[in-house]
């Protein structure tokens, strides 16, 4: 009988871009006429901002730029002054391959600063950034799933995997007014304003996500009485996001960020203070299915060859969000702290990596200090302290490729005489997905030319197994069918849980 086989198409995410790309910044900032001179500078900030992804060929186009802030004091010691300004980049990144929908997942972060005042009204920052990239392609493969004829046998398996059918991004805006709290002074300028958001619920709709949450905001604010507040506010956050693929048996994860935010005075006839936030929202959809197909094959009459391929499919995906608490002591400075104005933290690149069952992720905790000291001067130092993150996998022996982001909430710094005590949680946000990869035929021949030469007399041998043994693997060695030594053995079992002896017929 001639051989007839089966094949069909079956989901696959391919990864075409993994790694890291630079972006240097050089960049003079002129300080606006009402801007007092500079006396001493305390702190640059240089904070990247990915707006735009563009894809042509396989070309990938990041667009995005770098908000620098200056801290310094002027003539006055006793305030804090700030100047800003903002600077475009794009970056071009190459693709293995441009097939398929693109996902991608991108993060960036600064890698050092460095500042200098060249004149009282001109400063010069130097800094580097580094983007982290991943991208990966919703594509699909023709896999042997059947087949018929020539004495094909077929190692099928079957396997229930989670189905990325969409994936969408948005950038949106949330323009809110919020009450500043009773007791709060004049506010005359906002130094510094950091938002985070929090993804609470994400449900799919037919074509659409909805995410739902909130962004907590502080702000670091100069008095009109010429002393510092921190103030903080927390708004709601709702957004539709298109993404073609999901229905609502999808299941969805989704991450946002906070891109830019802040703070003005709210506008005439309004009372409080104005919010206006950038947010990114990235967003896919999930629906599960079982697929079929080969893991391996040979004939019971021919020479057989096999063309594979290597599937990488998704077991499940999961939103992840943990909370770790932190609590760090740093020694006190020369001369001593005893008043702190402000707290910025954030963290550095977070390695992650899986063993023993667990999900760990190692990074450090990075603090900096606008404070008071015993002789009067606002000063501004840096302390950082390493972290760990241990999640406990629901199961051990399957690879995971998490996708995380961390994000450090201050709770609150107490100064001692010997220190400081500075008490924060890390909040883990993103994506768990259990990875599944299997090298799988996508076609088989039989070499019909030259049929299998066999013994007539032999009709039965016999085999003396080990625990643990596949029936395929020794049906295959004797090229027999694997139904044939189940039957004549009287077992449904594919792996033999005992030591044991089995009778093989030779079957053509």
């Amino acid at each position: 009988m001639e051989l007839t086989v089966t094949n069909k198409q079956v989901p696959s995410v391919e990864v075409v871009y993994d790694g890291c790309a630079e972006q240097p910044v050089e960049c003079d900032l002129l300080l606006p006429d009402y801007c007092p001179d500079i006396v001493r500078i305390l702190k640059c900030t240089v904070t990247p901002v990915l707006r735009r992804k563009q894809q042509s060929g396989t070309t990938l186009t990041l667009e995005g730029d770098a908000q620098i802030r200056v801290y310094y004091i002027s003539e006055d010691p006793a305030q804090i002054c700030s100047a800003d300004t903002t600077l475009p980049f794009t970056k071009n990144i190459e693709l293995s391959s441009r097939e398929g929908t693109l996902l991608s997942g991108v993060t960036a972060k600064t890698d050092y600063v460095n500042c200098r005042a060249i004149s009282p009204r001109r400063a010069d920052i130097r800094a580097a950034l580094s983007i982290y990239l991943q991208v990966e392609a919703l594509t699909s493969k023709e896999v042997l799933c059947g087949g018929t004829g020539g004495g094909i046998q077929l190692d099928l398996a079957r396997e229930e995997v989670a189905v990325c059918t969409g994936g969408a991004e948005k950038l949106f805006s949330i323009r809110e007014t919020f009450e500043a709290g009773y007791g709060t002074p004049v506010i005359r300028e906002i130094l510094a304003c950091t938002g985070t958001v929090r993804i609470n619920d994400v449900r799919a709709l037919p074509g659409k996500g909805v995410i739902k949450g909130e962004a907590e905001l502080e702000a670091f604010c100069r008095t009109a009485d010429g002393g510092t507040d921190v103030i903080t506010a927390t708004l709601p956050v709702s957004q539709i996001v298109d993404c073609e693929g999901a229905d609502e048996s999808s299941r969805c994860t989704a991450v946002a960020e906070v891109l830019s935010c802040r703070i003005l005075p709210a506008g005439e006839g309004e009372e409080g203070l104005t919010a206006e936030l950038e947010l990114s929202c990235r967003i896919r959809a999930y629906t599960s299915t079982e697929i079929t197909f080969a893991e391996d094959a040979y004939s019971t009459c021919y020479p057989t060859e096999c063309e594979t391929v290597c599937l990488r499919l998704e077991r499940r995906g999961e939103n992840c969000r943990e909370v770790l608490p932190l609590s760090v002591s740093f020694e006190q400075t020369d001369p001593p702290v005893t008043e702190i104005l402000y707290t910025e933290v954030r963290t550095s690149a977070v390695a992650t990596a899986v063993s023993d069952g667990f999900l760990t992720a190692e990074g450090r905790l990075l603090c900096g200090f606008f404070a008071r000291n015993a002789d009067q001067e606002i000063v501004y130092f840096e302390r950082e302290a390493p972290f760990t993150f241990k999640k406990a996998l629901p199961d051990p022996d399957e690879p995971v490729d998490a996708q995380l982001r961390v994000t450090p909430i201050l709770s609150g710094v107490t100064v001692t005489a010997t220190g400081l005590e500075l008490r924060a949680e890390l909040r883990w946000e993103g994506e768990l997905r259990t990875l599944l990869t299997r090298t799988v035929l996508t076609d088989v021949r039989l070499d019909e030319e030259h049929p299998l030469e066999r013994d007539p007399a032999i009709g039965l041998i016999v085999y003396y197994a080990d625990a643990g043994e596949r029936i395929w693997d020794i049906a295959k060695r004797y090229r027999t069918s694997a139904a044939a030594v189940q039957e004549e053995n009287e077992t449904e079992s594919e792996i033999l849980p005992n030591r044991c002896m089995l009778m093989i017929p030779m079957v053509v």
